[in-house]
Order: structure tokens, then C-alpha cells, then sequence
């Protein structure tokens, strides 16, 4: 299979599995307050099922999303010889998110067992804002991932020029959704429903569009 199809078939199935993890998480419903150490030990032990889903569906998103830049990268560097610096930062970026996702899903994992073990239940509001903390800042890379699609992909050829808007549109908007790691409370702040639907959203919409363009336009 070409680098071409091979990155948009590995973005549609990124996107599909990372929605049933979100939705997983969603239906979990909003924590307590953190200060409520004995009420986080008891909402992530009534709703483990959703959030060992979301964990094991993070785990599968982070190695198609390390397919879908390989290709993406690839794909970059047979059709421009000379977008080697954007194709090592399409790369490098994407890398640095597939990694983090992995390290959330593994906290996440833990948070579970924690809050089932009567002797750590203490620990499990401190595990859910570290793991919270990490999606917030996974972020940063994807940032640069979505700015180097954006002024890369219409340049080259890789993308039509509505889908390099599309990658600044998504770009701003995890942007926006790190902030809620320095500010804000409830579903604004980092342990809300907010920042991850401001920063799946974006980058599901983004991938899904790029990744049709791709298989639609294997040539070009």
C-alpha cells in the first residue's frame, strides 16, 4: 500500500477509535472536587468500565496515530524533496503526542487500579489530575503538528487549500484548550469535559478531512 492511503486509512481509524475513548470518558460524567479525595476513589470505581475503555482505545490511538505520520511524512517528502524540515516536524510532533497518549493511557490504567485498592484509594484524586494534566499538555506538540500541516500541506501539494485552513482552525483551538491547564474550574479547568472535547474536536475533524483528501486524491 502507498504512503498516501496507508496515512488516510490510518487517520479514519485514529479518529474512530479515539471517539469511542471520549465518549467512554464523557459518559464516565464530571468528577467530584479535588479536594474530595474519598469521592474521586468512588467515581472512578463506579464508572472503571469507562475509563479502562477510554485507557485501552488511547493505548490503540497512539500506535495508528504513529502509522498515520509515517505516512504523513512519507508521503511529504516523495512529493517535495525539499520539505525534509517540515516532514522531521510532522514527524517529530506527531511522535511526541502518539508518546503522551500512551503515558495517559498508562496513568489512566493506574488511576483505575488505585481507586479499586481500598489501602490507595487516597491516591486517587492526585492519579486522575496527572493524567488529566498530561492530555492538557499533549497539546503543546499537537499545536506544532496541526501549525506544520497547515503552512506545509497547500504549499507542497499535499493538501487542498481548505484542509491547510482547517489545520490553522484546529491549531488555534488546542491552543485555547491548554489554558485550561493555568486557569479556570469545573468544565473549564483541567480536570473538565471542556478541554478534552476542545482538543479531540478539533484534531478528529482535521485528521478525518485530511485523511479523505488522501485516499480521494492518491496522485495527487
Amino acid at each position: 500500500m502507498e504512503p498516501r492511503r496507508f496515512a488516510a486509512f490510518a487517520g479514519i481509524a485514529w479518529v474512530l477509535v479515539t471517539a469511542v475513548g471520549v465518549g467512554a470518558f464523557a459518559l464516565a460524567g464530571t468528577p467530584p472536587a479535588f479536594s474530595d479525595g474519598s469521592g474521586y476513589a468512588t467515581f472512578i470505581s463506579r464508572s472503571s468500565a469507562f475509563f479502562l475503555t477510554d485507557a485501552f482505545a488511547g493505548g490503540v490511538g497512539s500506535m495508528l496515530l504513529i502509522a498515520f505520520v509515517v505516512g504523513l511524512a512519507t508521503t511529504l517528502r516523495a512529493i517535495d524533496a525539499r520539505a525534509n524540515l517540515a516532514a522531521a516536524l510532522l514527524f517529530g510532533f506527531g511522535i511526541a503526542v502518539a508518546g503522551m497518549l500512551a503515558i495517559v493511557a498508562t496513568l489512566e490504567t493506574a488511576t483505575v487500579y488505585v481507586a479499586t485498592t481500598t489501602a490507595y484509594a487516597a491516591l486517587t484524586a492526585p492519579f486522575f489530575l496527572a493524567t488529566q494534566t498530561v492530555v492538557v499538555f499533549l497539546y503543546f506538540p499537537a499545536v506544532g503538528f496541526f501549525v506544520t500541516l497547515a503552512s506545509s500541506g497547500s504549499r507542497t501539494g499535499l493538501l487542498p487549500r481548505w484542509t491547510s485552513r482547517l489545520s490553522w482552525l484546529a491549531a488555534g483551538l488546542l491552543a485555547s484548550a491548554t489554558l485550561a491547564t493555568f486557569g479556570g474550574t469545573g468544565a473549564f479547568g483541567p480536570l473538565g469535559i471542556l478541554q478534552v472535547l476542545l482538543g479531540f474536536l478539533p484534531a478528529a475533524i482535521t485528521f478525518l478531512a485530511v485523511s479523505i483528501s488522501m485516499a480521494r486524491n492518491p496522485a495527487s
